[in-house]
C-alpha cells in the first residue's frame, strides 16, 4: 500500500516533457524519502520504518535475481523463489505495525460522501505544507529523497496516515 502510493507519487511527479528514467539507487533514496514523510516521529522511527528497511533490502535482492535471470543466469531460480519468499513473508509482518487498518479506513473515508470535505479541509489546515511538497515533487530527477519525503508528507497531510500511530482528521 505505502509502496504503491509511493511509486505513484513518483510516476506522476516528473513533467511529460522530461523523460523518466530511473535507477534502482534513486527508487531505494524515493523509497526512503516516502517512509520519512509519513512517519508519525521522524526522529524516532517505528517498527513500521524499521520492518520497510528490512523488506528493502530483501526487495533488492529480488530484483538483482530478476536482473540476473533477464541476463540469461538460469540458475538464480533458487535464489529468487528463496529471495521473493522472504520479501513476502517480511511484507505480510508489518500489516500491524505499519497501521494499514488506519490506510484503508482512511482511504474508504476519503471516498465517500464525506470524502471531498475531508481533503479541502485537511489541505487548508497545512495549505503551506502541501505547497512546499508539491513543489518538491516537481523537482524529483534532482532530489529523489527529497521527492519522496515530500511526496509522504503531503499523503499524511491530506489523506491524515502514518506508518505507526492514528493522525486525526480535523
Amino acid at each position: 500500500s505505502i509502496l504503491l502510493l509511493g511509486l505513484v507519487a513518483f510516476s506522476t511527479a516528473f513533467s511529460a516533457d522530461e523523460p523518466v528514467c530511473v535507477t534502482l539507487a534513486q527508487l531505494q533514496q524515493f523509497n526512503k524519502g516516502v517512509l520519512d514523510g509519513l512517519e508519525a516521529n521522524p526522529s524516532s522511527p517505528g517498527a513500521c520504518y524499521k520492518g520497510f528497511t528490512t523488506f528493502n533490502a530483501d526487495a533488492d535482492k529480488v530484483i538483482a535475481d530478476v536482473q540476473k535471470l533477464l541476463a540469461g543466469d538460469l540458475s538464480v531460480f533458487t535464489a529468487l523463489s528463496t529471495d521473493l519468499d522472504a520479501a513476502l513473508a517480511q511484507l505480510k509482518t508489518l500489516e500491524t505495525p505499519c497501521n494499514f487498518a488506519d490506510l484503508i479506513t482512511k482511504i474508504k473515508t476519503l471516498a465517500g460522501p464525506d470524502g471531498q470535505s475531508i481533503l479541502i479541509a485537511n489541505y487548508l489546515k497545512h495549505s503551506v505544507a502541501i505547497n512546499n511538497d508539491l513543489a518538491a515533487i516537481k523537482t524529483c530527477s534532482a532530489d529523489s529523497y527529497k521527492c519522496g519525503k515530500a511526496a509522504g508528507d503531503a499523503i499524511k497531510n491530506l489523506v491524515g496516515y502514518t506508518i505507526n500511530t492514528p493522525f486525526a482528521f480535523l
